[in-house]
């Protein structure tokens, strides 16, 4: 059978059942590849059991194998010791999750007679997927007639099972496939740009309670300032921008001016896939940089119960559960939940917050070709706005990091829900229907004393008041078709979907003057000095409609042609006091174009173009003019490898990307409501993302970037002069995290991580007119993981200690307030979570 081409499958990565899903699919192309190993002695198919043997050493994997299936299974001891198992978790054949076991062992087995398994050493499929058992009855995945002589043989579209517990990784390496870039899933080697994908393992591993805590395992990519410490600013490549243009979930927009206006919750994250590179050719307005999609956890298809507690430093006590199963004897219908509470203080005087968040999903299988996803989160969240220090001549304020100058007594309440509906049909056996529609409602109850303007070289600068009642909401539906077929030679894979939305801000703006604050004796008592004045009341409101268009072209083989485009109409409208005071209508296409080329099966060598725009929702010049949309363009060319039988990826990329008239605020508005446009940025360099198993027990992911970002256009009124290093963009910036578990001996199941982040010195501003120190940042952790610690239930406990030296760092900036972000001190997290199967 020909190879040229792909197997369409309907399991996106970024529709909301997908983790499994995509695991599902997985687990079917390893059944050809089990169709390679050594015979099972014509024993004969026995039924499908379910399997839960999570990664350990080989000997304990076999046991709980034995006593899962009631096989004797017989090796010499000394053929075991020291090797470790990937585990298995499903419902298979026995042989098929045998197999399963030993991938990457280096044993194989033979069966010496009905009952009983020998182990013997031979190749056993390293990193092989075994194949699941028999789906339910009318999910069977027939392949369709070849299109013509010669042409490519292509899998059905067929609705995925939803199978498993978790996603495939082996260690901070997915085995998942992702559809992030194309949203159409492959493995990551096979995609024509640069993507990185952040575990669940990982998340789990550093204790990352916020996508900043994680995110900076992925080279030249962080948070560089936190919105008033209470939402992400997002650097990737060198290039900062607003979460709005950065953060999707699911595969919808995750706004944030528009109905997410706080720090994302990580507890019902499955896993971050980050995009490096324009992406408007699929997901519309974006920055050129990149974007992360968080892939949700997905209802499982057997009971599962977890119970979790972190508490540390700084009075942090999160406590959090995750439940899931059947709801009715069939399975047809599935159910998760996620849900938290969390309280805790900070390292900055006076700054505390609290949350509650809750995630139910619904699975409800609705016929042999149809499925129905149901996703809601619900958040609270009420804290301190928290500017950070301000910048004093031509660095930061030299006081201590705890200082706060900002009024600790007033808080900012925010809430939020959003619900996420995903119906996913199969037309015929080489075409699939999707519709998913998400809808969001925020409200904020902004208020807070925090200082303003810039601090003279005494330290006085100037307090205000902001009072922000904010209603956010924000629509979105999709509808996609998504099909295999052959014209002639060439094989495709086609998706062609239309996009539609709506958003809506109303927001009221009260300014107050509270006089000055000193940054070396901050005041403790706040009188106003100026009347509240009313300086916005009114709404903006944004609608548009995109067709969008991929094709995936096997040319050869080893050759695919990645062909994408999308175009935007859009309109935006702001009013105040009941008068439209600026209206602008956009028409954009955004086009990218890829190519794939492994010269061996392990090497991927890729290149693309592509092209981003970004309406600027509110931004408004002083005459009341809208600033044109930004733009962007990239260049990039890499080379994938998978190493160590597929346990380690690598990625080295070079790109250039260049952005224009991106707008910022305008510095002789003291209310920060008017913006100005800037002029050209150019942002190029080198990234190396590593992650993987090295060996049995030991995981590591490592990052570095050489990113040269600057200004390239002179502007007198903003004081910007081309050859200005962008803000918060270090030359150089790397990071190490290791992992290694103990696999026999008295010590085994005792584990330690270790691992260092580092940055060059960055410039704070546009301007250049101060800089951030570089720095390195050493983080530690110590484990003990021990399965059936009682009957069907594994127990992890974990310490983790970032920033083990206690050394003095920043972690951004915002670029047009000199608001200066400080990095957290020598900080100690204990956690324990109990699992119940």
């Amino acid at each position: 059978m020909s190879r040229r081409g792909w197997s369409c499958r309907s399991g996106y990565g970024w529709w909301p059942w997908t983790a499994p899903a995509a695991m599902a699919l997985a687990l079917t192309i390893g059944q050809s590849a089990a169709a390679a190993q050594p015979a099972a002695s014509g024993q004969g198919e026995r039924a499908p059991v379910t399997f839960d043997i999570a990664a350990q050493p080989l000997t304990s994997a076999l046991h709980a194998f034995a006593e899962t299936t009631g096989l004797q299974v017989s090796y010499p001891a000394e053929l075991a010791a020291g090797v470790s198992s990937p585990g298995v978790a499903g419902r298979y054949e026995p042989e098929a999750a045998l197999r399963a076991l030993l991938a990457g062992t280096g044993l194989t087995y033979r069966f010496t007679d009905a009952h009983t398994v020998t182990l013997v050493e031979g190749q056993s499929g390293s990193m092989m997927t075994p194949a699941p058992a028999t789906p339910r009855e009318g999910l069977a995945v027939p392949e369709p007639p070849r299109g013509g002589a010669g042409s490519p043989r292509f899998k059905a579209i067929k609705v995925p099972e939803i199978v498993v517990r978790e996603s495939k990784e082996v260690g901070y390496k997915t085995d998942e496939e992702v559809s992030s870039p194309t949203r159409l899933p492959g493995p990551v080697r096979d995609l024509p740009q640069s993507v990185e994908v952040i575990t669940r393992k990982l998340m789990d591993d550093q204790k990352a309670v916020r996508i900043q805590d994680v995110i900076r395992n992925v080279s030249g990519t962080f948070i560089s300032s936190t919105g008033g410490g209470r939402q992400e600013f997002i650097n990737i490549r060198g290039i900062t921008s607003f979460a709005d243009l950065n953060i999707f979930k699911n595969g919808f927009r995750d706004d944030s001016g528009f109905a997410n206006r706080v720090f994302r919750e990580t507890a019902n994250l499955q896993r971050i896939e980050v995009l490096k590179g324009p992406a408007s050719f699929l997901y519309g307005r974006a920055a050129p940089g990149g974007i992360m999609n968080l892939i949700t956890k997905k209802p499982l298809e057997e009971p599962y119960y977890s119970a979790d507690l972190i508490f540390g430093s700084y009075n942090l006590y999160r406590p959090s559960i995750d439940v899931s199963g059947p709801l009715n004897a069939s399975k047809s219908l599935l159910y998760r939940f996620n849900g938290l509470y969390e309280s805790g203080g900070s390292f900055r005087d006076g700054v505390k917050h609290d949350r509650v968040f809750a995630a139910p999903s619904f699975s409800w299988t609705l016929g042999s070709r149809t499925r129905l996803l149901f996703d809601m989160e619900y958040l609270y969240d009420d804290r301190v706005i928290d500017r950070g220090l301000p910048a004093i001549g031509r660095g930061v304020a030299p006081v201590p990091i705890s200082t706060f100058l900002g009024d600790p007594n007033r808080r900012t309440e925010f809430h939020q829900g959003k619900a996420f509906l995903v119906l996913l049909h199969e037309l015929s056996n080489n075409w699939t229907w999707r519709t998913g529609f998400r809808t969001a409602i925020a409200s904020e109850a902004y208020d807070s004393i925090e200082q303003t303007g810039n601090a003279t070289a005494t330290g006085n600068i100037g307090l205000v008041r902001f009072e922000q009642p904010t209603t956010a909401q924000s629509h979105y539906l999709q509808n996609e078709v998504v099909g295999v077929f052959s014209t002639g030679w060439l094989g495709h894979r086609l998706l062609a979907g239309v996009e539609i939305g709506r958003e809506r801000l109303d927001q009221t703006i009260v300014r107050t003057g509270f006089g000055t604050t000193n940054v070396f004796n901050p005041t403790r008592v706040f009188t106003p000095t100026t009347a509240a004045a009313n300086i916005f009341d009114g709404y903006g409101v944004a609608n548009f409609i995109a067709p969008y268009l991929v094709d995936q072209v096997a040319l050869l083989d080893n050759l695919k042609l990645f062909l994408g485009g999308r175009f935007d109409i859009f309109k935006q409208e702001d009013v105040q006091g009941g008068v439209s005071t600026a209206s602008v209508s956009e028409n954009f296409f955004s086009p990218m174009l890829g190519v794939n080329y492994q010269p061996v099966k392990p090497v991927s060598l890729y290149a693309n173009f592509s092209r981003s725009f970004a309406p600027q929702l509110g931004a408004i010049t002083q005459d009341n003019q809208v600033i044109r949309p930004a733009t962007g363009t990239q260049y990039e060319a890499g080379v994938k490898t998978e190493l160590f039988d597929g346990r380690l990826f690598t990625n080295l990329a070079v790109f250039q990307i260049t952005q224009r008239n991106l707008a910022t605020f305008d510095p002789t508005d003291p209310t920060f409501r008017f913006s100005l446009p800037t002029g050209e940025r150019r942002s190029q360099g080198v990234e190396l993302d590593v992650a993987g198993r090295v060996m049995p027990g030991l995981d590591v992911i490592a990052t570095y970037a050489y990113i040269d970002a600057e200004n390239r256009s002179d502007d007198s009124v903003l004081g910007i002069a081309s050859g200005n290093t962008l803000a918060n963009a270090p030359l150089h910036s790397g990071s190490l995290w290791g992992t290694y578990t103990i696999q026999s001996g008295p010590l085994r199941n005792f584990g330690a991580g270790v691992g260092f982040y580092a940055a060059a010195k960055r410039l704070g501003d546009l301007q250049n007119t101060y800089e951030m120190p570089g720095y390195v940042r050493l983080d530690a952790a110590l484990y003990y993981r021990k399965l059936e610690v009682f009957k069907r239930t594994n127990l992890t406990a974990a310490l983790n200690f970032r920033n083990l030296l206690d050394h003095e760092y920043f972690e951004g900036s915002r670029e047009n307030r000199r608001e200066v972000y400080p990095g957290v001190p020598f900080t100690v997290l204990g956690s324990i979570r109990l699992e119940f199967y």
